[in-house]
């Protein structure tokens, strides 16, 4: 086994960067695809010469206007839009092939001989259901060359590198404003104190720039420091965080009065891909981290299977409120006994008392009712979507398995 080594990989339609870390160093490092250079957004681009090599990032994009390259650009949006065709093989493997490149950066900070075990933490604009679904691919793509891997919105990844910060950073609310691709998008994060681990609810806003503001530096001025006491208002705000190239330039005079002096501000383009590789050290370490990040793809809702083993009832999870839906997939075996029904307790987020829901197993195959042996499976789907598969497992050689089973879609 090598030395760990904690990789945070920012995804973008159309930008890469990349950041190492291993536990005992100060923070993690953005890593240049040059040594020497400040290169460190990468083109999400492959080309793919004759006799399969390969070039990626900036040097693929030279390549642009040769007539006979296979120039691949946006890997990761192309993987996502083909994440459900016949198609998605081929898209998955390029953005594999990039990745893989990313990883040998690695050989910009440390002694190329050095083995490391990897630990990926990518972190993406937002996940949707067929981005879940490309990255999923791209995990099993990548399963020679890594340890471990997961993935999350810049939401939590935010999150991730906030709570790394200084405390007085995060003493009160902590503020994201991204401004990329001609839109402001706000994150805020609120972290309730009195809960066990503390929960921190994410909320997010998205305004539009026309070209008008673009363009204006002092238009650009006005609006953003509008936008800033909109998201301020009626809250304590103690840490700002800047990132994108939208703020490039020298056109913050409104914007900086309205931050004031006793705001912590942290302007950035980096803050993502570190977020990332802070998360896949935390996840990695599990029982350490007092915090769990409330965002759009965490379940909502706790299922729990309701079971008797022992004489005592048990409750088994199919899913767990506050964890990734894409996560979350749980497998039984149980004999039926009594009424042939598979009995669910959903517990809905704020509630405290659980709804009973019981799946009637119509149809049911005759014979004694201790050797009724099933599988019941639950995977969710999507973030409010729970698929329940009943199967008969059968009975030794007494009674093999019924080609038959049960199929059921909950919402929660």
């Amino acid at each position: 086994m090598g030395t760990k080594l904690y990789m945070g990989l920012d995804l973008s339609d159309s930008l890469a960067q990349v950041s190492f870390w291993q536990e005992g160093e100060k923070e993690p490092v953005t890593v240049s695809t040059r040594k020497g250079e400040e290169q460190y957004q990468i083109p999400t681009s492959l080309y793919v010469g004759k006799g399969g090599y390969y070039l990626y990032g900036a040097e693929a994009e030279k390549k642009r206007n040769v007539r006979s390259a296979d120039l691949y650009e946006q890997l990761y949006l192309r993987a996502v839009d083909m994440a459900d065709s016949d198609g998605a093989g081929e898209a998955v493997g390029r953005l594999g092939v990039f990745v893989r490149r990313l990883i040998r950066l690695k050989e910009n900070l440390y002694p190329k001989d050095r083995e490391f075990d990897i630990y990926l933490a990518i972190t993406v604009p937002e996940l949707s259901v067929r981005g879940v679904k490309a990255l999923e691919l791209l995990a099993e793509e990548l399963k020679p060359d890594i340890a471990s891997i997961c993935w999350m919105d810049y939401g939590e990844s935010f999150f991730y590198y906030t709570f790394y910060q200084d405390r007085s950073v995060w003493a009160h609310d902590i503020a994201l404003f991204d401004f990329s691709d001609r839109q402001v998008r706000f994150t805020l994060l609120v972290r309730e104190t009195r809960t066990e681990p503390q929960i921190v609810l994410s909320g997010q806003e998205t305004w539009q720039v026309s070209d008008e503001i673009w363009e204006n530096d002092s238009e650009k001025d006005r609006f953003f420091a509008d936008i800033l006491r909109e998201a301020f208002a009626k809250r304590i705000v103690s840490g700002v965080f800047l990132t994108g190239d939208g703020f490039d330039g020298d056109w913050m005079k409104e914007v900086f009065r309205v931050l004031g002096p006793n705001r912590r501000v942290f302007v950035g383009k980096n803050l993502y891909t570190k977020g990332a590789a802070y998360a896949a050290l935390t996840l990695d370490r599990k029982a350490d981290w007092p915090y769990l990040y409330e965002g759009s793809y965490k379940v909502q809702s706790d299922v729990r299977l309701e079971v008797t083993a022992g004489g005592q009832k048990e409750k088994l999870p199919l899913a767990r409120a506050g964890q990734n839906w894409f996560d979350e997939a749980y497998q039984y075996t149980a004999i039926l006994r009594g009424t042939p029904v598979v009995r669910l307790l959903v517990t809905k987020g704020g509630e405290r008392k659980p709804k009973v829901c019981d799946l009637e197993l119509e149809d049911i195959w005759k014979r004694p009712e201790q050797t009724r042996r099933i599988s019941i499976s639950g995977k969710m789907t999507d973030v409010r979507s729970l698929h329940i598969t009943v199967k008969d497992t059968g009975f030794g050689s007494f009674y093999p398995p019924e080609p038959k089973s049960w199929e059921f879609d909950i919402q929660i």
